[in-house]
């Protein structure tokens, strides 16, 4: 979470990305609390490629460019289509528009305090990017509670250890984990299914591709816990509020679906709470039933 911020030395000003449009380009504040924090997010299967978006009024807007005319503009919108990779030299990002590489800037020669997209050879005040001293706002993404009956879920990890990029549970085994796809279009739908455990206990499951009912289990064979996929409900869960996701009770420790928050992995393992963990979300879809 950063603050794109533009030091505009002719109008011996430093202003922030507030998240709206000004004319053709992007508008900014001098006040940092009045500024949004903007975020990468991984290109799927592009190496160190990303997207960029901000949070505007709990509405999640990708930083984006168009071609207007003859000219190169910077917009939002809610989905991406601008690709970006940082330049150590420059320390940006740069943007590729119908060939040409653009970065986000103002003319050096002038004291305009918008944002515009600007070519590299030109004179150029260029956005920079700091750390955020503000609190992440709240993404509309992530659910704040419990998953409930009758709503289908994607099981999300985001893996911060690689740029906060999100993985998606795609209904397959990988070995012995859980398979995921940076696609969310290669994605299952997960629902809870009450068990008989009481209130908040619940089964998981999901409907492969063959159209059968598949439940996803933790089950302990030899000495490994891992995650289970089968035609037959084992497994009961409970959601935990503080971790954010559906836990259950196996061999004396709370399990829930993540995976090592010191490593880089992306498939979901069976993990248990007292460890270094990111676990999976549950981030509501439209029903497909």
């Amino acid at each position: 979470m950063q603050k794109m911020v533009l030091e505009q030395e002719k109008a011996n000003a430093v202003v922030y990305l507030n998240g709206e449009i000004s004319t053709y380009y992007f508008a900014t504040t001098a006040d940092i609390n009045a500024s949004v924090d903007v975020f990468v997010e991984a290109v799927p299967n592009a190496g160190n490629t990303f997207y960029m978006y901000c949070i505007k009024d709990g509405v999640k807007q990708y930083l984006n460019m168009i071609r207007s005319g003859t000219f190169n503009n910077p917009t939002y919108g809610d989905t991406p289509t601008a690709t970006y990779v940082y330049d150590d030299g420059r320390a940006t990002m740069l943007g590729v528009l119908e060939g040409a590489t653009l970065l986000f800037g103002t003319n050096a020669e002038k004291s305009y305090t918008t944002i515009g997209l600007r070519y590299l050879d030109e004179p150029n005040f260029v956005v920079h990017f700091i750390e955020s001293p503000t609190e992440a706002p709240e993404d509309p993404t992530v659910p704040n509670g419990a998953p409930v009956l009758g709503t289908g879920y994607r099981l999300v990890l985001v893996q911060e250890n690689l740029e906060s990029a999100r993985y998606y549970f795609t209904g397959e085994k990988d070995s012995y984990y859980l398979a995921t796809s940076q696609n969310e279009a290669e994605a299952v739908t997960v629902y809870l299914e009450a068990g008989a455990g009481g209130d908040n206990s619940y089964y998981l499951y999901f409907i492969n591709a063959s159209g059968e009912k598949q439940y996803l289990n933790i089950e302990t064979v030899d000495t490994h816990t891992n995650p289970m996929i089968g035609a037959t409900a084992k497994t009961l869960f409970t959601y935990d509020s503080e971790l954010k996701t559906m836990v259950t009770e196996h061999g004396g420790r709370t399990y829930g679906f993540g995976t090592n928050a010191e490593a880089t992995y992306t498939n979901l393992a069976a993990r248990y709470s007292e460890g270094a963990n990111f676990f999976v979300q549950f981030v509501a879809v439209e029903s497909d039933r």
